[in-house]
């Protein structure tokens, strides 16, 4: 933020604010929307917001950064989703009596993941790549393909099985017809 899209630091602290804001905003309806459809729904809304974020980061440039604000408000949205959701998670879908076993195993597969992906960030670090009507910088080039790994994370999570999971169509169709008629209500009102 400070060196290549030139930003201050107050706006790189607007930028935390509203990322913040939104997390703490979101951990409310997280939760509620977690306890009715399940983990395994609200992981595949994490995963794919989880890419799109990235994606925003391909069209920032010094010149123009206007849409950080909104990938600020996603983003802290979706990790709020998602520091639920890896808490709980590993937890709904463990046999009985095997809650610990479940949770020590993800931890560590999680932690060596993330250590392996930060070390190969940094030994595979690209050179811009010049796509003709645009020159991504390095970093965003990480981003590109961090996006892409990031939506193939939803593949395993469609063979885990939890048992009071709710599709994510029913889901989405529930929460925006709930969204709708409050807004509706909301109006009225006015």
């Amino acid at each position: 933020m400070l060196k290549n899209l030139k930003m201050g630091l107050f706006q790189v602290q607007m930028y935390n604010t509203l990322h913040m804001g939104s997390s703490l905003l979101a951990f409310s309806f997280w939760g509620k929307f977690i306890d009715r459809f399940g983990n395994k729904t609200a992981m595949k809304i994490c995963v794919l917001l989880g890419g799109l974020n990235p994606v925003f980061w391909l069209f920032m440039s010094a010149q123009n950064y206007s849409l950080l604000w909104v990938e600020a408000v996603l983003s802290g949205f979706m990790w709020a989703g998602t520091g639920i959701v890896t808490t709980n998670f590993v937890l709904s879908i463990a046999p009985k009596r095997r809650e610990q076993a479940y949770s020590g195993i993800y931890a560590a597969v999680t932690g060596i993941f993330m250590m392996s992906s930060t070390l190969a960030s940094g030994v595979f670090y690209p050179k811009p790549l010049d796509l003709g009507y645009r020159v991504l910088d390095p970093e965003q080039v990480i981003f590109g393909l961090g996006a892409l790994l990031r939506w193939t994370a939803i593949i395993p999570l469609f063979l885990v099985r939890e048992y009071r999971s709710v599709p994510l169509r029913k889901a989405l169709a529930f929460t925006f017809s709930r969204l709708i008629g409050w807004r509706l209500r909301v109006g009225k009102r006015n």
